[in-house]
């Protein structure tokens, strides 16, 4: 049996091991043995995974705080100047109703006559 086969081997019966037991088997033997190589594959896929993760969600964060920032570049409504274009629009709608109808002459009613008396 060859090294790379013995230490398949011991991949497979190292798999359910924790990282502190598998440095615990690669200080136990020598780097030349199956079971130091394995150890020290397992460590080493265990280590990339846990970097694509951290990659990930590191992505992941990157990307809700740039659509954050984007969200925040956009001014609140009340800070647009159509807003405030829309708001002087109509108070100066509303001023001019108000005057309008204030100068309208209102005459007092007058009482009403029959056409047959005169």
């Amino acid at each position: 049996m060859t090294i790379d086969e013995a230490a398949a081997q011991y991949r497979q019966a190292y798999a359910s091991k924790t990282n502190a037991e598998l440095l615990h088997e690669k200080i136990r033997f020598n780097q030349l043995s199956p079971q130091y190589i394995a150890a020290t594959q397992l460590l080493e896929e265990r280590r990339l995974q846990a970097e694509q993760k951290r990659e990930a969600d590191e992505e992941i964060r990157h990307k809700a705080i740039a659509d954050k920032l984007d969200e925040l570049k956009k001014p609140h409504w009340t800070v647009k100047p159509i807003f405030w274009i829309s708001v002087v629009s109509a108070i100066a709608a509303i001023l001019a109703a108000y005057f309008s109808y204030r100068s309208i002459p209102v005459t007092p009613p007058t009482p009403h006559r029959e056409a047959s008396q005169p």
